[in-house]
């Protein structure tokens, strides 16, 4: 059996479109995952780019109500400190010019006590509390406040950011309950009002803020439906023509009249499509993980609300690779329900890929919509990775993870079933 088992995965690994893809697929992986990075770089994603620390990391910072009042009494001190502000007039005068173009040392500004929040200042203009004239004034001398010096701008972020994560958390429960209220009487609301509830029980434990750019690109990397594309396709194209090859190729017809050659047959491409599915998964796993810390590092391995980042990769990583397991065992499925590779090549990838589909370009209604999060293909890149994501069931609600162990069991036995089934009753045309 252990030869069988080696010799189908030797045919995998021979297959020259399966070479192919694995190729395109590491360079794909690695030129998405750079263009990822090259957007934490740059700052577009997340509010403090590496620049604005100066080259400093942000350092872990352990949040909770119990101490918030304590942090941000520190931040108002801070930020009562006139003498960490400066001007434009200030830098005007200390602007460096390089072949005639003055270059200004400020790559972001934060005003400090003199923030400007122009939501809050529409607010009072709509609500009637300014007049027109009080808010165009507001409005014009906006470019004129002052701002923190770049040497103060690492120490300020330290009180400043974990501040605004934990006032950002506060008003996103206050959103949530909004929301549910508005959702009353359906799926949405109880969804809603139960991530109130986490978020909330969430600062009552208290959570670590700081810097995890490394962790927090990895999971996007696979969550935003991207990479992980490329990773379905691997293990699609790897496994998809195991059965019809044999028809095709006609080795089937001396494979079900040899002694126990069918069932044997059968169960090692089963074995032996888990074991490259489970290779591929923690291959890419450990390719995309290793190009983010490499570059923006592995800092942050505590930080999270609710579930710390480590937490979150022991959690996804392994259902990842579940979800590759299935999505083999589907495409082999479907190798063994047709005799033309072409055939089960197509039907394989449209298994495959159609409930994401589904999931990211159609506007689904309940229950459609929690089919397709808890199908193989969600379990590689579905919404989870970066944030909880909850299903109703009755009166409960359930994180979507707690049904992707059921679902796959479910499919594994039909899957297999399928496979022995159909192979074990091929007939010999003439």
């Amino acid at each position: 059996m252990g030869n069988l088992i080696k010799f189908e995965l030797k045919k995998i690994f021979q297959n020259k479109l399966c070479f192919a893809v694995i190729i395109l697929v590491l360079i794909g992986s690695l030129a998405l995952t750079g263009y990822n990075l090259s957007q934490y770089k740059s700052g577009v994603r997340g509010e403090y780019a590496l620049s604005d620390m100066d080259g400093r990391k942000m350092p872990e910072v352990f949040v909770s109500n119990e101490n918030i009042e304590a942090l941000k009494a520190r931040l108002d001190e801070f930020e009562a400190n006139d003498e960490i502000y400066t001007t434009s007039e200030e830098v005007e005068k200390e602007l460096v010019y390089v072949n005639g173009v003055a270059k200004n040392p400020y790559k972001c500004e934060y005003n400090g006590k003199y923030e400007f929040d122009l939501g809050e200042i529409i607010n009072k203009y709509e609500a009637g509390e300014i007049t027109e004239e009080e808010y165009l004034s507001i409005i014009q001398n906006n470019d004129n406040l002052p701002f923190i010096r770049l040497e103060y701008l690492p120490e300020y972020f330290e009180l400043y950011a974990p501040v605004k994560e934990y006032n950002q958390q506060i008003n996103g429960i206050k959103e949530l309950r909004e929301t549910a209220n508005s959702a009353k009487g359906t799926v949405d609301e109880k969804i809603y009002l139960h991530k109130a509830e986490v978020i909330e029980k969430s600062l009552e434990e208290g959570f670590t803020y700081g810097y995890d750019y490394g962790w927090e690109s990895a999971f996007h990397s696979f969550s935003d439906g991207t990479i992980s594309l490329l990773l379905v396709a691997v293990v699609i194209m790897g496994v998809c023509n195991l059965f019809s090859n044999e028809y095709s190729y006609r080795t089937a017809e001396l494979i079900i009249v040899s002694k126990n050659g069918k069932k044997k047959t059968v169960s090692a491409k089963i074995i032996a499509s888990v074991i490259y599915a489970v290779i591929c998964s923690l291959v890419f796993c450990a390719i995309v993980f290793s190009v983010n810390f490499a570059f923006l590092g592995a800092e942050g391995m505590n930080v999270g609300v609710g579930i710390s980042n480590l937490e979150r990769a022991c959690l996804s990583i392994p259902f990842i690779t579940l979800g590759c397991i299935i999505i083999a065992l589907l495409s082999l499925a479907v190798s063994s329900l047709f005799s033309k590779p072409v055939v089960s090549t197509f039907g394989a990838l449209f298994i495959g890929f159609f409930p994401m589909i589904l999931n990211f370009y159609v506007l689904l209604e309940e229950p459609l919509e929690t089919l397709t999060k808890i199908t193989p293909v969600m379990m590689i890149c579905g919404n989870y990775i970066t944030y909880d994501d909850f299903i109703v069931i009755g009166e409960n609600v359930l994180s979507i993870v707690t049904m992707f162990i059921p679902v796959s069991i479910l499919l594994f036995v039909l899957t297999s079933v399928i496979c022995m089934v159909k192979f074990c009753k091929y007939q010999v045309k003439n």
